[in-house]
């Protein structure tokens, strides 16, 4: 977690929190997402980031769908096979969001995460950021 001092944070935060009562109706679905600079599968930040992901949704009462991982990605490269999919699944009717630990888990420039946003926000979805550091 040292490449990311916000993880501390946010799952700091996450702990913090009381759980949300579950609403009578469906629950918000979410999906998350998460990119990293190393390719290794077994990444502890990876991993580290889908556990406050899932601990997230949990708290919130909403329907984590899918995390996707986009692995050894260089921070230069926009759009991932990952991130694709994650697009794609916000476009399905039911999925509401798209959950990220930091805003740079989206893309490494302001310019390229404020495309990213904007292709998410077309679909009549939102970006959920656990650590606060994006602006719009």
């Amino acid at each position: 977690m040292s490449e990311y001092p916000e993880l501390a944070y946010s799952a700091k935060r996450l702990f913090a929190q009381p759980p949300v009562e579950p609403s009578q109706g469906t629950p918000e679905v979410v999906c998350g997402y998460v990119r990293t600079a190393r390719p290794d599968p077994d990444d502890a930040d990876a991993d580290a980031c889908g556990g406050q992901l899932r601990r997230c949704t949990d708290n919130q009462s909403w329907e984590l769908g899918t995390i996707f991982r986009d692995l050894g990605s260089p921070a230069e490269a926009v759009l991932q096979s990952a991130l694709a999919g994650a697009l794609d699944m916000v476009r399905q009717e039911r999925t509401t969001s798209l959950l990220v630990v930091s805003c740079h888990y989206l893309a490494e420039t302001a310019a390229a995460r404020k495309r990213l946003t904007m292709a998410v926000y077309r679909t009549s979805s939102t970006i959920r950021v656990l650590a606060r550091d994006v602006a719009r």
